[in-house]
């Protein structure tokens, strides 16, 4: 191919990758909005059915490496069930059950894992205040569930914190926006908790963004393929 042509293609390629990537709203901290008729944490909490939710939290491309080498990626947390808030002095602690969707590759390629759970957050000066930006952490978290032989576990890890932030802000009529992340520190066991793999790659953080958001951007990965193939 001549060099002429070739720069074009790049040149038109870029552009369609920006193009993409700015009507798909990329997960990140500034572009996560989510719009709610319920203020409470967590984001949609006791839904009645898990497929009828509008949001969760993404993590996206490699979320977390492990020695073995194991890695995570494409991290889905979601559906908030049986969730209990109490009050520690000016602090609101939340704990319910969960469902963590990641794709894992123990070395033999990538498969989809589904774990589940309980996990404490806490909202730093939640108490007493609807709306408003507030601190918070992942206090804990014990994952569980199957891939193929392995009987996985995953936790929040015990020695290294996982904050983040949350901000609620009354839209009238009704409806909040909640803007919220957290950086995740995980250990993974891979033998039922009989021994655990320490996240060996910096805390991977998880956005709370629109479902459809999530559907937009692979459909996107798509368009940008195309372009490449053309």
């Amino acid at each position: 191919m001549r060099p002429l042509v070739m720069l074009t293609r790049s040149v038109f390629l870029l552009v369609g990758i920006c193009i993409v990537a700015l009507s798909a709203g990329w997960v990140s901290e500034a572009g996560a909005q989510v719009v709610l008729s319920d203020p409470n944490l967590p984001p949609e909490p006791d839904p009645p059915d898990c497929e009828s939710l509008i949001s969760l939290y993404a993590g996206t491309g490699l979320f977390a490496s492990y020695s073995g080498p194991i890695s995570m990626s494409t991290v889905r947390h979601r559906c908030f069930q049986s969730v209990i808030r109490t009050a520690v002095g000016a602090d609101e602690h939340e704990t319910f059950d969960s469902f963590w969707d990641a794709t894992m590759d123990f070395g033999l390629g990538p498969v989809s894992v589904t774990l589940t759970g309980p996990v404490t957050t806490v909202t730093y000066g939640k108490i007493g205040n609807t709306t408003g930006t507030f601190e918070a952490e992942i206090a804990a978290m014990s994952l569980s569930g199957t891939a193929g032989s392995y009987n996985i576990q995953l936790r929040e890890s015990p020695t290294l914190a996982s904050p983040g932030q949350t901000a609620i802000t009354d839209l009238g009529g009704g409806l909040y926006q909640i803007d919220s992340f957290f950086d995740v520190y995980t250990e993974l066991s891979v033998d039922g908790g009989e021994t655990w793999l320490a996240q060996t790659t910096q805390a991977a953080r998880i956005i709370l963004v629109p479902i459809s958001t999530i559907a937009t951007q692979s459909s996107s990965w798509g368009a940008i393929k195309s372009l490449h193939e053309d």
